[in-house]
């Protein structure tokens, strides 16, 4: 099976029935508005507080005014000023075959955009 791409806006749910473990990878997420961002995937869930303006992803690239971004490692936020500490989210993980993947906000139709990719491990 060749690799999948999610991407949209809203909630997003993914559940695996490739009859493998698939690597979940999170290019790109982004809020307007402060939401709780929690992603569930392997019985096991992640609880990030994403204040506005906020973009989330692996190797991001980005230009901004105004106040200095954060920058840790690959992945580069910024917190719109709003001086919220931003915690750790992982942006890639291994899910294995029947287990279910999702992101949900607390706010409607949050995340307001993402992208990603699901990779099979036959490739």
């Amino acid at each position: 099976m060749a690799a999948q791409v999610l991407h949209g806006s809203g909630n997003v749910t993914y559940t695996n029935s490739t009859g493998q473990n698939v690597r979940v990878v999170i290019n790109y997420l982004e809020v307007n508005t402060a939401s709780t961002i929690s992603v569930t995937a392997n019985n096991s869930t992640w609880s990030i507080q994403l204040p506005r303006l906020t973009t989330y992803g692996k190797s991001l690239g980005y230009r901004q005014s105004g106040s200095d971004p954060i920058t840790a490692g690959q992945n580069a936020w910024y917190d719109g000023g709003s001086g919220i500490n931003v915690a750790g989210l992982p942006l890639e993980f291994a899910l294995d075959n029947g287990g279910t993947f999702a992101i949900n906000g607390t706010q409607a139709n949050y995340p307001n955009q993402y992208n990603m990719i699901i990779i099979p491990e036959a490739g």
